[in-house]
């Protein structure tokens, strides 16, 4: 999980990274041991974005594959609040 975290607050900045990330989960296969981990990243990435939708397919996804997937959950409730995409840079700021 560190590995995948740090991942997500390097990409934070990059236009490029939510394509990218939708590129790795479209060839992960559901039995891959990260492709919950890659979905969930793009879900944080894609709602930082703006994109909603993109983000809530992510986070079935990762659900799916993995019901108690803690950053997968974390982010069905932060989208499910309707916290601003912006503050998802004042909690990367605060790690």
């Amino acid at each position: 999980m560190a590995g995948r975290d740090a991942l997500i607050f390097r990409l934070l900045p990059d236009p490029d990274a939510v394509a990218a990330l939708i590129a790795a989960c479209q060839v992960s296969r559901d039995n891959d041991p990260h492709a919950a981990d890659l979905c969930a990243a793009l879900a944080v990435l894609a709602y930082r974005r703006g994109d909603g939708a993109l983000s809530n397919e992510a986070i079935d996804r990762a659900l799916r594959l993995d019901p108690d997937h803690r950053l997968a959950q974390l982010m069905l409730g932060i989208a499910a609040s309707g916290m601003p995409p912006a503050e998802l840079d004042n909690i990367a700021a605060a790690r």
